[in-house]
């Protein structure tokens, strides 16, 4: 859609710079994140500025010295008291003391960098608090508010949130399926969009060895892998899975599941998904690789 250029035009349509102004007000090193900084390192320079607004942790800092030098530049780190990756992980009251003692200086830091960027628009995500700020940034500086939404649309992502959303001036979808979902919770649809997410595919230029794999992981020569990535989470199915692959496991013996992903809840909702595996009698079947780099 066409988006109104402060700088004398309407952005790249009329040859002018387009100046975007990223917020990740909470942890930095999710992917829609990854999403953004992918965007913003392929996009034609002379069509888009890029700035970023960032939670600041010792792992976003590196996941953000992968941005070349005019990129990285341009990325300004605020603590939030939204540094999810400190250990022992915060509890709840933890967190809500340190966004207490943190975020005032913060919003007021954030403002300053936006007033002094003049972006032509902000760039959030689905994120609670990317939401917040990009709306609080938005209003203030009368710009446009671009959400990217990166699953489903709907009250379980809080009232604030969803009405955010539902008031952003276009909200960018990563399917059509979630497109179809934004508009049914209640977000004009002549205001959302769907882009395919990109990928940099020299990630995935990695040596592949089947021998390699097997190898890693003890299986046998024949064996026939199966691979689930993905946090160990109960809406991602790991239960009805490992149910599924002891039936499997019957019938092809050689059979193998790779589980790779970790918790990030203190539940003990891993635990009882270990527990049901061994009590399935996969013990010889399924490995849980935990957080890999290497998919």
């Amino acid at each position: 859609g066409r988006v109104r250029c402060g700088h004398g035009g309407a952005g790249a349509i009329n040859g002018a710079v387009m100046r975007l102004l990223f917020v990740h007000a909470a942890r930095d090193s999710a992917s829609e994140y990854k999403v953004h900084r992918l965007l913003a390192q392929n996009a034609d320079t002379r069509a888009i500025e890029a700035h970023f607004l960032c939670q600041d942790s010792p792992l976003a800092r590196r996941e953000n010295e992968k941005l070349p030098p005019e990129l990285l530049g341009r990325v300004t780190f605020l603590d939030f008291g939204r540094d999810m990756h400190s250990e022992p992980k915060p509890s709840r009251t933890r967190r809500a003391w340190l966004m207490g003692k943190t975020l005032p200086r913060a919003l007021g830091r954030a403002l300053a960098v936006a007033r002094r960027v003049n972006p032509d628009g902000i760039y959030a995500s689905q994120q609670k608090y990317d939401v917040f700020l990009g709306r609080l940034l938005a209003r203030i500086l009368g710009k446009p508010l671009l959400v990217h939404v990166h699953y489903n649309v709907g009250p379980w992502l809080g009232k604030s949130t969803l009405r955010g959303i539902q008031r952003a001036d276009k909200i960018l979808c990563v399917s059509d399926f979630i497109r179809r979902g934004a508009v049914a919770s209640g977000v004009p649809s002549e205001r959302v969009h769907y882009v395919h997410n990109a990928a940099d595919l020299r990630s995935f230029d990695v040596p592949r060895s089947r021998t390699a794999l097997l190898s890693a992981f003890d299986f046998p020569t024949d064996a026939l892998v199966a691979i689930a990535a993905g946090r160990i989470d109960p809406s991602k199915g790991h239960v009805p899975l490992l149910e599924a692959f002891a039936r499997v496991v019957r019938e092809i013996p050689r059979a193998r599941l790779v589980v790779c992903g970790v918790s990030n809840t203190r539940d003990g909702f891993e635990d009882s998904v270990h527990e049901r595996s061994r009590s399935l009698g996969l013990q010889d079947h399924v490995v849980f690789a935990g957080t890999r780099s290497d998919l």
